[in-house]
C-alpha cells in the first residue's frame, strides 16, 4: 500500500540586520496571520455558468420562465443555493443550473417557492384588497347616514315640559 504524502513549501523572506529567534518568531507569526486572512473564495449564490463549472461538480438544470426569476432568486438566497441562469435562444425560457449535490435543497426551495406563488394568487394583489376595503368603508358610511335620517328628530312640541308648581 502506497501512501501519498503532500507537502507544502513556504518561502519567507526577511530583511534584517541581525537574525535572531525573536525576529524569526515575529516573522512567522505575521506570515501565519496573513495566510489565515487569505481564504480561497468560491462564489456563492447566483453566478456565471463557467464559475459554476469551475467548481468541478456535476450540474443539473431546471427550466424556468422569465417572470419567475426574481421570486426564485429570493428563495434561492434563503436556501444558500449556488446556481447559474442561462437563457434559451429565441424564447423567454431560462434554465437554472445548479450543483447535483444541491438537488434536495433545490427541491425544498421549489416547494417553498411554489407555495409562495400560489398563496399570492389566492390572496390577490394589494391594490385589489385596498379597493375592496375602500368600497366596504364607503357603503358603511352611506348606511350610517341613512340610519341617522330615519331616526326621529325630537321637535319642541314632542318634548314634554314639566309643569311648574305654585
Amino acid at each position: 500500500m502506497q501512501e501519498e504524502i503532500s507537502s507544502k513549501t513556504v518561502s519567507l523572506i526577511i530583511e534584517t540586520g541581525k537574525l535572531t529567534t525573536h525576529v524569526l518568531q515575529k516573522a512567522i507569526r505575521e506570515s501565519y496571520h496573513l495566510s489565515k486572512n487569505i481564504k480561497e473564495h468560491t462564489p456563492k449564490g447566483k453566478q456565471s455558468l463557467s464559475k459554476l463549472k469551475a467548481q468541478g461538480v456535476t450540474l443539473s438544470n431546471v427550466e424556468i420562465t422569465k417572470a419567475n426569476i426574481k421570486s426564485f432568486d429570493t428563495v434561492a438566497k434563503k436556501f444558500h443555493i449556488d446556481y447559474a441562469l442561462m437563457k434559451q435562444e429565441g424564447s423567454n425560457r431560462y434554465y437554472v443550473f445548479f450543483k447535483g449535490a444541491d438537488a434536495e435543497v433545490l427541491e425544498a426551495a421549489f416547494r417553498e417557492y411554489a407555495k409562495k406563488e400560489f398563496h399570492l394568487e389566492e390572496k390577490g394583489s394589494l391594490r385589489e384588497t385596498l379597493d375592496a376595503v375602500e368600497e366596504k368603508r364607503s357603503t358603511r358610511i352611506q348606511e350610517r347616514k341613512q340610519n341617522r335620517k330615519k331616526k326621529k328628530v325630537r321637535t319642541k312640541s314632542e318634548v314634554k315640559v314639566p309643569e311648574l308648581r305654585r
